[in-house]
């Protein structure tokens, strides 16, 4: 629940950068528990698309989001985001949350979502600065990639993105981070 509350917080913050507006078609990388992909659903009128590895998470979020998935605005997939096939969709916006840790090779996934963007799309997402979880005991290295912000907005620029924001949230340490990159159209 700790998690779910911070985790609205973040969907908030992905909110005030995303520029979402009603008939949009949103794909969430790594949703969860639920909570951003209810929150954006509650918020506007837009199709939602979301992937998740985990499929414990993935049953939860079924169950939780009936509603949605019955009224044509949500369709859900079990799976990693790299083997995900969207089929000819593409879409206007890409968020997600604690993410990019998971990942080996930013520059290959990053690749894959700009393939995966409409023209003039936008891709958000929040994330943690490695300083920041270097303090935390449970982020072990084995299981997470613990990356700084530049080696983001580099991997990113190099994948092709336009206008990568750094934009940080909460305070002014730069370990709470809000990323924004633009397609150009």
């Amino acid at each position: 629940l700790k998690m779910e509350k911070m985790n609205g917080f973040v969907y908030q913050a992905i909110n005030n950068f995303a520029e979402i507006s009603d008939g949009m078609d949103i794909l969430e990388i790594g949703y969860g528990h639920g909570a951003g992909l209810i929150y954006f659903l509650d918020k506007y009128k837009i199709g939602l698309t979301g992937v998740d590895f985990s499929q414990t998470a993935h049953q939860k979020v079924l169950k939780r989001t009936k509603k949605y998935i019955n009224n044509g605005r949500l369709a859900l997939s079990h799976g990693s985001y790299e083997t995900y096939q969207p089929g000819d969709k593409l879409f206007d916006r890409i968020i997600f949350a604690n993410v990019v840790y998971f990942w080996d090779d930013t520059d290959k996934v990053f690749g894959k979502i700009l393939e995966e963007l409409k023209p003039n799309g936008k891709l958000v997402f929040y994330m943690s600065d490695k300083k920041l979880l270097d303090t935390i005991k449970m982020v072990t290295d084995d299981v997470f990639n613990k990356y700084e912000s530049f080696e983001i907005k580099n991997s990113l620029e190099r994948s092709g993105f336009t206008g990568v924001g750094l934009n940080k949230i909460l305070d002014d340490s730069g370990n709470f981070l809000i990323i924004t990159a633009n397609k150009k159209g």
